[in-house]
């Protein structure tokens, strides 16, 4: 038997939905550089993922320490590579 599944998705299709750091971002850092000129708003949600080597065991709920890290934009600056979190 076969079962067709549909998936639907939505929200403002965005020109860039990821982008590596420009700079590293320190502890406690309240901004990030991005190499690309994002188009975030002010309440978008980003995951700003660790590079080092996997870690095993990670929480969804990222109460742990697997150095992956949610935050909602504050503003966007420079022509969209200056985001603040």
């Amino acid at each position: 038997m076969t079962e067709l599944m549909l998936h639907q998705m939505h929200g403002k299709e965005l020109k860039y939905t990821w982008s590596q750091l420009a700079m590293t971002a320190q502890a406690g850092a309240t901004s990030i550089t991005v190499i690309d000129p994002v188009d975030w708003e002010v309440g978008d949600h980003l995951v700003i993922a660790p590079t080092d080597k996997a870690t095993r065991d990670c929480r969804s709920d990222r109460r742990d320490t697997c150095q992956t890290e949610e935050r909602l934009v504050t503003a966007v600056r420079q022509s969209g590579t200056q985001t603040e979190i």
